[in-house]
């Protein structure tokens, strides 16, 4: 396993336990060296949350992150826009 996999899963374990309705994370990881990633959150925080991402524009391998939980609003919708 590697070490930001153990700490991104410690992080949504805590995330999960504040139970916040809305999460906005910054500085989300996009970089190549991380794959698996996004797809950390979406498992651990996937059947809670909604999980709107958007990858900065350019060369930067990070962004944004919005977390929505399901169950606290209905008919939302998500645009991206060039950050």
């Amino acid at each position: 396993r590697r070490p930001w996999q153990e700490r991104h899963g410690a992080i949504c374990d805590c995330l999960l336990e504040l139970g916040a309705d809305v999460i906005c994370l910054q500085e989300f990881d996009f970089a190549v060296g991380t794959h698996g990633f996004a797809e950390l959150y979406q498992k651990k925080l996937g059947e809670v949350y909604e999980l709107h991402m958007k990858q900065r524009t350019g060369d930067k391998n990070e962004g944004l992150a919005m977390l929505i939980r399901r169950s606290a609003f209905r008919d939302i919708e998500a645009l991206c826009e060039e950050l």
